[in-house]
């Protein structure tokens, strides 16, 4: 059975601590930080994962951007040609 409370504590990961200025500390709470390293390898992939997506929708922009994006009557055989290529193994 889940306990039910009636006034739920809800922890922070992380607090600041009472130094000011360029020595201000930050206090990491003790189930945080073991919750982090449980699901360390999980995390680090997702980093992984959203930064590839960003990525690609950075070079479509670029691509589109710079014109490196066949365009006009030729676009079809370039990117047949392309296609031609990359079965062949090229």
């Amino acid at each position: 059975m889940i306990p039910v409370y009636e006034n739920p504590v809800v922890l922070l990961p992380y607090t600041f601590g009472e130094s000011s200025k360029l020595k201000k500390e930050i206090c990491f709470q003790p189930e945080w930080m073991e919750m982090i390293q449980d699901n360390t390898v999980s995390i680090l992939g997702w980093i992984q994962y959203e930064k590839v997506k960003w990525l690609l929708r950075q070079s479509a922009f670029h691509l589109g951007r710079t014109g490196a994006v066949p365009k006009g009557k030729y676009a079809g055989r370039v990117l047949q040609h392309s296609a031609k290529e990359y079965a062949a193994g090229v």
